[in-house]
């Protein structure tokens, strides 16, 4: 998601539950409960600060998970979209 500009309390809600459906069948529970803690922290942000280290958190997170699937043993390298990394 990496943006410039300061990112919007609605764009970070919607970035996060768009990551919780990409990442389901990937993640595991408890970093899906860690998504939605921080869509309940993005809700009561203070301002844009908060909100852009939230998301900075969030990508962390995702990027975790997204690395951790295609680092896994045994397991092709499979994107959440369902498309195999070149």
């Amino acid at each position: 998601m990496n943006q410039t500009s300061p990112i919007s309390r609605v764009e970070l809600l919607e970035y996060i539950e768009i990551t919780i459906a990409e990442l389901k069948n990937i993640a595991q529970p408890h970093e899906i409960s860690t998504f939605r803690e921080l869509g309940f922290d993005a809700e009561e942000a203070d301002g844009p600060d908060q909100l852009a280290r939230i998301q900075e958190q969030v990508e962390s997170l995702r990027g975790f998970c997204e690395r951790r699937a295609r680092s896994a043993i045994g397991m092709p390298a499979v994107l959440p979209t369902g498309r195999r990394q070149e």
